[in-house]
């Protein structure tokens, strides 16, 4: 007769858990190449155990799910998001509801630090859906290939390759839209040392104008002045194309592909209108603890809110909507319009870069 097993958890992670933690994580994502401790040393770091939630059994470590707190910028306002990150179960303890335990840990954990926003990026949707989450937001990508690069105009500014000398001078640049997770100097240079991560800068006159972060063919984030970043994007494609290498082994078919934030402001607007092939996508996946804190958080209380048997009612004036959880993400955050309610406020305007997603 086989012994029951022995729960320990789930749990917050002790400091001395954090080396058993990483070597699942590294099993589950990274087998080959063990890098995970290295990722993101801030969330990896025994500071940041107490949100690494684990379950071990029979004395094993088998899941792990971690989550990191920011601040998050939107139109209307400051939040406080949680990421959820490194949701791993070991492939012997697989369909047993652990990873579901942490999972829910975690998510418990998000609503005491008061957090009013989940995020998270999953190739298993369904699975998260069935917790509370529901996709939200957008991203635009765009497609630059060896005709339409000739179509952008040739930079205007000095463009050099490799860092800024002075990152503050990046991160005032990356801040000045008002919009997305508002970086520390710690956090900006923890994303600046991703592995093969490289990136191009346009000045003048020794001021920094514009920068793009990108790893071969795929630009991920770019900002500054709107003028400068197309020029930027040609000289990036124009370096990284090597033209001598056979296309269907050593690069991207498409071509370059440029995320960004979905905008028709700002430097998206030219390649709109140069008639660049965008696609547009999910910005991850969004749960929402307690919609009435985050309705006051984004200065929305003339909103009220109530709950029952699943469905969430809100008013305002002689409006009145009744959602479910994932219609209530949709209404707030974007893209659909699900329902014809505070249709002059809502859906607020947030991004949140991939860099940043844990």
């Amino acid at each position: 007769m086989t012994a029951p097993e022995q729960l320990d958890g789930p749990r917050a992670c002790t400091k001395y858990e954090v080396g058993a933690a990483l070597d699942l994580m590294n099993l589950v994502f990274s087998p080959q190449a063990p890098e995970m401790g290295s990722f993101n040393p801030l969330i990896t770091s025994e500071a940041n155990a107490p949100r690494m939630r684990i379950l071990r059994v029979n004395g094993v470590l088998v899941a792990h799910a971690g989550y990191w707190v920011y601040d998050y910028q939107t139109s209307r306002g400051m939040l406080k998001l949680g990421g959820l990150w490194a949701v791993a179960t070991h492939p012997d303890y697989r369909r047993r509801g652990y990873g579901r335990l942490c999972v829910l840990d975690a998510m418990r954990a998000l609503r005491e630090e008061g957090c009013q926003l989940g995020w998270l990026a999953t190739g298993i949707n369904d699975w998260y859906r069935a917790l509370g989450w529901e996709n939200g937001g957008e991203d635009w990508t765009f497609t630059v290939d060896r005709f339409t690069v000739n179509l952008l105009p040739e930079p205007d500014a000095e463009v050099r390759f490799g860092l800024w000398p002075d990152t503050a001078a990046m991160l005032a640049r990356y801040h000045a839209p008002g919009i997305g997770v508002r970086r520390s100097r710690e956090w900006f240079d923890v994303l600046l040392r991703r592995h093969g991560l490289r990136c191009a800068t346009a000045s003048r006159h020794g001021a920094l104008l514009a920068y793009v972060l990108y790893k071969g063919m795929h630009v991920y984030e770019q900002a500054g002045e709107a003028a400068c970043i197309p020029g930027l994007l040609r000289a990036v494609f124009l370096r990284e194309d090597d033209r001598d290498k056979p296309t269907s082994t050593s690069q991207h078919l498409d071509g370059m592909l440029v995320r960004t934030c979905p905008s028709r402001d700002g430097f998206a607007t030219a390649l709109i209108n140069l008639g660049l092939p965008r696609t547009r996508a999910y910005n991850g996946m969004w749960w929402i603890p307690d919609p009435p804190a985050l309705l006051n958080a984004l200065d929305l209380a003339d909103i009220t809110v109530t709950e029952a048997g699943g469905t969430i009612t809100l008013r305002r004036g002689d409006e009145t909507a009744r959602l479910s959880s994932g219609e209530v993400v949709k209404l707030l955050l974007g893209p659909e319009r699900v329902a014809a309610f505070a249709g002059d406020l809502l859906p607020i305007r947030h991004y949140l870069w991939r860099f940043d997603g844990v």
